[in-house]
């Protein structure tokens, strides 16, 4: 059973947010589904709901298989498999431009419909699936996503004048070790039919969590967090700091953001970059970040317990293409349980690309 400090760091942590900047990303992609002679493909400007602009793979609404171009229009190893069984094109009164050659034709999986992108590299995603019905408000999908984040998310009703969220299309954050993603579409309850109308797949690198305080964790004074919480040994304010991310891990894009949560409120932190892996007793916490290290930001925990990085880690952290850096919060605990003064999050593994 969950208390609600560990409901409250879990719901925290999964809060994740896109993060754009108009650049090409290797592994990431946009896929249009339905009939091309009639409502045509989005434009290479077109950043759709994820903000991503670049190259939209056409594919025809009965073609199963198709090999996808990435964002710059060159081609990839990476095959796209497509569930549906049907296709479906209705020029919806409100949707113009791109919006409507994305949206007004579409794919209807029938009964249920598994899409699939294979030959992915390994690394977070962002999954942005288009699902809207646009001849009937009424015609709901039921989006799921294996290994995600986020549980099925229905999609669909009235269009509104633009892309929202649980309308035109869900959203899913997931981690990919096996080169596959499934998404399964299925008729919501109560609705007849689903409707598939494209894809956005935005890479977001390979961060590996690492240096838990949980469990069986060797925390100082026997402070750990109980098994499966994703952060560093337990404060004295009865929580943990975990360290997460949003953005990528493209030295080009310098998109990458760290965030904390579950910290003691108003506390002052470090956040630190070190070049190699260690695992000591340290503090309160454990040590992760090893030598050299550098010290990437000073920062302030909200009330909340929370904070962001604000600076460019590139700048700060020197890195280049290639290189591996561990980050991790060091920050001031004034109750401290094992009476030394300062805890420490996770440690998040980032392999620059």
């Amino acid at each position: 059973m969950q208390t609600n400090v560990e409901r409250t760091a879990l719901a925290l942590i999964a809060l994740c947010t896109s993060a754009s900047t108009g650049i090409a990303r290797p592994q990431s992609f946009n896929v249009d589904i339905g009939d091309a002679s009639a409502m045509g493909v989005p434009s290479s400007n077109y950043g759709a709901a994820a903000g991503q602009a670049g190259e939209w793979n056409g594919v025809p609404v009965l073609q199963a298989v198709t090999s996808l171009s990435d964002l710059n229009g060159d081609p990839t190893n990476v095959v796209f498999r497509n569930g549906s069984n049907f296709a479906v094109t209705w020029n919806h009164a409100g949707t113009v431009g791109d919006d409507e050659a994305l949206l007004d034709d579409l794919g209807d999986p029938g009964s249920s419909g598994l899409y699939r992108f294979d030959g992915l590299l390994p690394g977070g995603y962002e999954l942005w699936t288009y699902a809207w019905a646009p001849d009937s408000a009424a015609g709901l999908s039921s989006v799921i996503v294996t290994g995600a984040t986020e549980p099925a998310a229905t999609v669909g009703g009235a269009w509104s004048g633009a892309l929202a969220e649980g309308i035109t299309h869900s959203v899913h954050h997931l981690n990919v070790t096996s080169g596959t993603v499934f998404i399964d579409v299925v008729p919501a309850a109560g609705s007849s039919f689903a409707s598939v109308n494209g894809f956005q797949l935005v890479y977001s690198g390979q961060v590996a969590s690492l240096c838990l305080g949980s469990g069986n964790a060797p925390c100082p004074c026997a402070n750990q967090a109980p098994a499966g919480m994703p952060g560093g040994c337990v404060h004295g304010a009865g929580s943990w700091v975990t360290l997460a991310h949003v953005g990528t891990t493209l030295v080009s894009a310098d998109d990458l953001v760290l965030y904390a949560a579950g910290g003691p409120p108003h506390a002052q932190a470090i956040l630190l970059q070190g070049a190699s892996l260690v695992q000591w007793s340290f503090k309160d916490g454990l040590l992760c970040t090893g030598n050299p290290t550098r010290r990437i930001e000073v920062l302030q925990l909200d009330f909340l317990g929370g904070a962001s990085s604000s600076v460019s880690i590139v700048a700060e952290g020197g890195v280049l293409p290639g290189d591996r850096r561990y980050y991790q919060l060091w920050y001031i605990d004034a109750q401290s349980l094992c009476g030394n003064g300062m805890n420490t999050s996770n440690a998040l593994q980032v392999d620059w690309l």
